[in-house]
């Protein structure tokens, strides 16, 4: 795969690309899909303020140089979504600021440019998308199938704890991310999610991992994690997660998936350092499931650093490590440690990423580089577990590797199947602990790896360690004076002419040993442990071990061990004492054997020593076999014990949890003297020995022997004779206790006892007199049960009493304070009497009292006669009433009377001792009085009309006990205005009661009503309407009704008069409230019309006249004034206007014009006549003739005048034209 690798001049390069072509501006086309934003833009600073878990998809998202994008959320938590949904890259050359955490999603890429800064609570850039309800429920998962990149070329920062987390198909930084003490991560995939965790490098993981994540700039965060992700990861650059006065934090990079490539190059440096004293060194891993060069510097210095480089296929030989006092674990396939600059991964010749492929079926790791590492205080682990493909995970040592500098350190081998060490491991300076684990990934069984160890081993001190191989061939000498451990699988080791040298230290070995060959292995050591699988353990060589420890584990074989000074059975390498799992246990030593550790399944346990103390741990032995000893002591825990053999000794105890049984070959020889022996058994002694009652032979005059069982009755003595104590443990019984001392010679112990029977005489009690057991006398009682001949040796102390107490009852027996001096149990029999006390008569006097009423019942004082002085303040009475001899319960509310006071019984701690006499007693008596109470009247008042109040009461003076009430009701007679007194009527008190009532006032007030008069109106000239009121507020009671009627001002004009109450009144039962109103006169209309008229042409006007054509004058009014016509003297029609014409004010007047007309005067023409026959022609002069009139005008000839013969013409009312006349 190729994906083209961005430098900073290709970054600079589609920069400028991106600005020629594309408006780089702050954010834009902002769209708030969730939570609270609000923009501001002010100059060239776009502020945005966004509530935690706000989403914005923004049109783009780019921010030029000298810009600044600034978000203000509400605390440093708060995370905002921005989602680019145009079609734009996001080029970020300008400042991104926020307080809290920014995350920027766009498939389109995201390039943050040289001279960006970016300075956030957390950054999250992604050309992966994640869903809007996934991002808001805190369930971080991006995925998407965008290639565009994600770069940075600036510098990205977050305040301490901040996280900073690039992610894509393509990410890469050649700029500088800083985190201090937080967390930066390049991450390359589809499918990438983010979820907190207390597990460092965690918090970013890669499902499905794709593309590059390579870093060739600075990745700084101070005790924080660092983390590169993806198919193909490469560092040229600067990582580092050193502390700053703190330990070293953690680097993580990881190539997944099955072609995947991790390069470091020769610039790569990475750091993980620990600063400050008390600081530790951090965590750097580098891990790809296919193959991985290491090049350049790792460094995790401080004490307890790890660096591992793992690879399927690894390449480590350019790498420079250093972890001082910490681990350096490498983990390939297969690997073989030669010796030389090896290599076994080569690179393709493609741009970034870089693909690496294996040369060889096999890892090689120079044994130089490890020496290197190891001298410099760092500690390696060489590791094949998981091997892939057909590889096995094999580690073979082909070349020595020799520690010569340095402190303490540790070399670990850990394989998926074996591993051979053909060439020399050794230290010369400080220790180098040595560690083989093979078959890893099948612990405990399954495995078919082995380890051979077929050079010489010298650790310098160190420890020598080998676990959970199927089979372990030492062939060389092991000097590992730290301590040698081995274990393996199936037990199997092969001592072959070897030396196992741990001088004073540890050799613990599990499984079986076999020293073979002509000289056998020899062991050297200062603690033995052997843990052995389905072999006998034969440990008879030359040895010389102070402790051993031996777990024979399925063999069910023998266990010889012999040594020539003393032996001690301890815990050596958490191998606790011996077990023989079912086999037989030989033990010989030249001085003691001791233990501090059982010895366990143990079919048969034989012993020669000086001396033998087995009875500090707990053992578990089935069969004791010969015994030659001084002292001898054996404690088995938990199973019988048989006593097959002879035991010799001086003194012998030997203690079994279970049976104990002498075989019919045992014979037990003491020569010491006192209690020569002690056998004791937690169940039952049997003895079954051919030799009966010469079983045991006592050497010394005086000697005796303790034998315990646990039951007198299943012990079996055959022959064997001592006297008895009974109910004695061996813990309590020993043989030097207190409980055998005066009894002398042999004796049988046992834990149970027989029983004597105790029968207490009969018929003794007396009266109550106070005193406790003094007063009963001596108690007498027989005794039955004794065995043997033992009534005669035994001897009871202490005597029969009773159960304390000097109370009235009855007490039993006691004989716990009778005691055999043989451990007899003592017990009562049966059915035993009793001891009985009787009560004491007395008699009593009670006093007379008074209560009222309602009251606690309160009785008389009363004395109690013969009571014992001691029990005055002990004893008391419950007093109670009779009425008419019959009892009455006094806790009740007692009626008015008289009652005699009794005592019912006695109260008190020592009232059982005593009984009242039902004879001699003097009574008084308790009077309740009647309860006084006053009882007042409420003051009531009501509006006339209204309902009746309720009349209501309270008790004043005294009160009413419990549901106690009166009955009956007040009473007053009132209904119209006035005051009423509320008199007691029926209201009355039981018998119980002395009722005193104080009277109330009932008033009955007026009922306010208001009357309002309606408002009239009429036209002048017209009579008055009637004038009318309605109620407006309040209302009339029944069929009350008011009197009178209203009044108005005077006056007829047109005008508003007011309208008065008058005489209208309401009864003395109301309060009457009057609203006036108003009567209007109205004008009254009247149309006057012009009446027509005319003139004739050059006349005189007439005097105009008119018609009232509608409504009339009323009361003799007249119109004043005259009308007038329009100007104008031609012949034609003018109108005849209303002029000054008019009405009082009393009047509206509605005028119609009228028409006037001028009318032509006849013309007449004088005619002269002319001599000639011809016609003459007649000039007309101008004339105002038939002004406005048609324009031909009709020519009417003058008698003795002929016809016009030419027209007439008409112009501007003047006729113009010749006339004819004939």
């Amino acid at each position: 795969m190729t994906t083209t690798n961005f430098r900073p001049k290709a970054i600079a390069a589609i920069i400028a690309s991106l600005l020629s072509s594309t408006a780089l501006a702050n954010p834009t086309g902002a769209s708030v899909v969730s939570g609270v934003v609000n923009l501001q833009q002010v100059g060239s600073t776009l502020k945005v303020t966004a509530s935690d878990k706000a989403i914005i998809n923004w049109g783009s998202f780019s921010i030029n140089q000298n810009e600044v994008t600034q978000f203000l959320q509400p605390s440093a938590s708060a995370t905002v979504l921005n989602r680019v949904v145009g079609q734009d890259p996001s080029v970020i050359l300008g400042q991104l600021q926020a307080n809290g955490r920014v995350f920027l999603v766009n498939p389109n890429g995201i390039v943050f440019g040289q001279g960006a800064q970016v300075n956030v609570g957390g950054l999250v850039a992604s050309t992966l998308d994640i869903k809007n309800a996934d991002f808001l429920a805190g369930n971080y998962a991006f995925s998407g199938d965008s290639t565009a990149k994600v770069s940075n070329a600036a510098f990205l920062e977050t305040p301490s704890g901040g996280r900073i987390v690039l992610l894509g198909q393509a990410v890469e930084n050649s700029g500088v991310i800083h985190a201090q003490n937080g967390e930066i991560w390049l991450a390359a995939g589809n499918s990438v999610t983010l979820a907190d965790s207390a597990q460092p490098g965690t918090y970013v993981t890669v499902k499905a991992p794709a593309g590059s994540a390579v870093n060739m700039g600075q990745l700084i965060a101070e005790h924080g994690v660092i983390g590169l992700v993806g198919l193909d990861v490469s560092n040229s650059g600067a990582i580092s997660a050193s502390g700053l006065q703190s330990s070293g934090g953690h680097v993580y990079l990881v190539a997944q998936g099955a072609n995947s490539s991790l390069q470091t190059t020769s610039t790569s440096v990475i750091t993980a350092n620990g600063d400050g004293a008390g600081t530790q060194g951090g965590t750097i891993k580098l891990k790809s499931d296919n193959t991985g060069t290491v090049g350049g510097s790792l460094t995790a210095n401080g004490g307890s650093g790890f660096i591992e480089t793992s690879a399927g296929y690894l390449d480590a030989s350019g790498a420079s490590i250093e972890a001082k006092d910490g681990t350096w674990l490498i983990d390939p396939y297969n690997i073989e440690i030669v010796s030389g600059v090896v290599g076994n991964a080569s690179t393709n010749t493609g741009t970034n990423p870089i693909t690496y492929s294996p040369t060889g079926s096999t890892s090689q790791i120079g044994a130089g580089a490890i020496s290197s590492i190891l001298n410099g205080g760092t500690s390696v682990v060489v590791d094949t577990t998981n091997a892939g493909g057909a590889e096995a995970g094999n580690i073979t040592v082909s070349a020595a590797i020799t520690k010569t500098a340095g402190g303490n350190a540790s070399l670990s081998f850990q394989a998926d199947n074996s591993i051979t060490v053909n060439a020399g491991i050794s230290s010369t300076a400080g220790t180098l602990d040595l560690n083989f684990f093979a078959n890893k990934s099948t612990p405990g069984a399954g495995g078919t790896g082995t380890v051979a160890i077929n050079a010489a081993i010298d650790t310098n001190g160190g420890a020598f360690n080998v676990s959970n191989a199927n089979s372990l061939t030492i062939g060389s000498t092991v000097n590992a004076l730290g301590g040698v451990a081995i274990g393996t699988q199936t037990g199997t080791q092969l001592l072959n002419s070897s030396i196992l040298n741990a001088g004073t230290g540890k050799v613990s070995i599990t499984g079986s040993v076999s020293e073979l060959g002509t000289t056998k292995g020899l062991i050297q050591a200062g603690s033995l442990s052997v843990s052995a699988v389905g072999q006998a353990v034969d440990l008879t060589g030359n040895n010389s071990v102070g402790a051993i420890a031996i777990d024979a584990a399925g063999s069910g074989q023998s266990i010889a061990v012999t040594t020539t000074g003393a032996l001690s059975i301890t815990t050596v390498d958490g191998i606790a004492g011996i077990n023989a799992n079912g086999g037989n246990l030989n033990l010989t030593a030249g001085g003691n054997v001791s233990q501090t550790d059982g010895i366990t399944g143990v079919n048969s346990l034989s012993v020669t020593a000086a001396n033998a103390d087995l009875s500090t741990a707990s053992n578990s032995v089935a069969a004791l076999g010969n015994v030659s000893t001084g002292n001898f002591l054996l404690a088995n825990a938990g199973v019988g014990l048989t006593l097959n053999g002879v035991v010799s000794a001086t003194t012998a105890t030997i203690t079994t949890a279970g049976d104990l049984t002498l075989g019919a070959a045992s014979q037990l020889n003491l020569s010491g003297a006192g209690n020569a022996l002690v056998l004791q058994s937690d169940g039952v002694f049997r003895n079954q020995s051919n030799n009966g009652s010469a079983a045991i032979s006592l050497g010394t005059a005086g000697a005796n022997w303790l034998i315990y069982s646990s039951d007198y009755a299943s012990i079996v003595t055959n022959g064997l004779a001592g006297n008895g104590r009974y109910g004695c443990t061996y813990a309590a019984c020993g043989p030097n206790s207190a409980a055998l001392t005066g009894l002398t010679g042999n004796r049988f112990v046992f834990q149970n006892a027989p029983t004597l029977t105790v029968t207490p005489g009969t018929g003794q009690s007396r009266t109550y007199d106070g005193t406790d057991t003094a007063g009963d006398g001596v108690l007498g009682y027989t005794l039955s049960g004794y065995l043997f001949n033992d009534v005669a040796d035994d001897s009871i102390s202490g005597s029969l009493t009773r159960a304390a107490g000097s109370n009235v009852g009855t007490y039993n027996f006691i004989a716990s304070n009778l005691a055999s001096n043989l451990g007899y149990q003592i017990q009562m029999t049966g059915s035993p009497a009793t001891y009985a006390i009787t009560p004491k008569s007395i008699t009593y006097t009670t006093t007379n009292n008074s209560i009222t009423y309602g009251d606690v019942t309160s009785f008389g004082s009363y004395t109690l006669n013969g009571v014992i002085a001691a029990d005055l303040t002990a004893v008391g009475a419950t007093q109670g009433l009779t009425l008419n001899g019959t009892s009455i319960n006094p806790n009740q509310t007692l009626h008015a009377g008289t009652y005699v006071e009794t005592l019912t019984g006695l109260t008190g701690s020592a009232a059982g001792n005593y009984t009242l006499a039902s004879t001699g007693n003097t009574t008084g008596t308790l009077t309740v009085n009647q309860r006084g109470i006053t009882v007042t009247a409420a003051n009531q008042t009501s509006v006339y009309g209204d309902p009746t109040q309720p009349l209501t009461y309270s008790v004043t003076t005294g009160s009413l006990v419990g549901t106690d009430s009166l009955t009956g009701a007040l009473n007053q007679t009132g209904v119209h205005v006035g005051n009423y007194s509320i008199t007691q009527g029926t209201l009355a008190a039981s018998s119980d009661y002395a009722l005193t009532y104080v009277g109330g006032t009932y008033s009955i007030t007026q009922r306010g009503i208001t009357v309002t008069a309606g408002a009239q109106s009429k036209t002048y000239g017209n009579g008055d309407p009637t004038l009318s009121y309605a109620i407006t507020t309040g209302s009339l009671v029944g069929s009350d009704s008011l009197t009178g009627g209203l009044t108005r001002q005077t006056g007829e004009h047109v005008g508003t008069y007011n309208i008065t109450q008058g005489t209208l009144s309401a009864s003395s039962d109301y309060s009457l409230t009057f609203v006036g109103n108003t009567l209007t006169v109205n004008k009254r209309n009247i149309g006057v019309t012009a009446d027509p008229a005319s003139k004739t042409f050059g006349g005189n006007d007439p005097i105009f006249s008119y018609t009232v054509s509608s409504g009339s004058l009323v009361n003799g009014d007249t119109l004043s004034g005259g009308l007038t016509r329009d100007a104008g003297e031609a012949v034609g029609q003018y109108v005849i206007r209303q002029g000054t014409l008019s009405a009082s004010g009393d009047y509206n007047l509605n005028f119609t014009n009228g028409q006037f007309s001028i009318l032509a005067a006849p013309v007449v023409v004088p005619v002269t006549p002319v001599p000639t026959p011809s016609l003459p022609v007649l000039s007309v002069p101008e004339t105002n003739l038939l002004s406005n009139v048609l324009t031909t005008a009709i020519q009417t000839p003058v008698y003795g005048v002929s016809a016009p013969q030419t027209p007439l013409q008409v112009d501007q009312g003047r006729a113009k034209g010749e006339l004819s006349c004939m």
